[in-house]
């Protein structure tokens, strides 16, 4: 938990420095990342046979709140989820749009 804050606070005040950052990323991003996506590939067991609850138990996942803005940020691009450089908000209604005409939706 403190260590997402003091992620948080050094990236917002542009000190976050390489050594701090690498230290994050082996202790915190990389596990939560490797858990991420295995839960996204469809050809892992874990995400082929969903849990019979809606809630998704992982102790990697659970014990970390956050991974911060910045390591937020590139987690969705690693996972592919978004573009670095693109707003998402516009993507995501070109998407929604495209979905409600493809059902004939107004």
């Amino acid at each position: 938990v403190f260590g997402v804050v003091a992620v948080e606070l050094l990236f917002n005040h542009d000190r976050l420095d390489e050594e701090v950052a690498h230290a994050f990323r082996e202790s915190v991003y990389n596990p939560v990342l490797q858990r991420l996506r295995m839960y996204t590939d469809p050809t892992t067991h874990e995400a082929r046979n969903p849990a019979k609850s809606w809630r998704l138990q992982d102790r990697v996942l659970e014990k970390q709140f956050s991974l911060s803005n910045h390591f937020s940020k590139t987690a969705a691009v690693d996972l592919h989820m978004d573009h670095p450089g693109e707003p998402a908000l516009p993507a995501a209604r070109l998407s929604g749009r495209r979905g409600l005409a493809q059902h004939d939706v107004e």
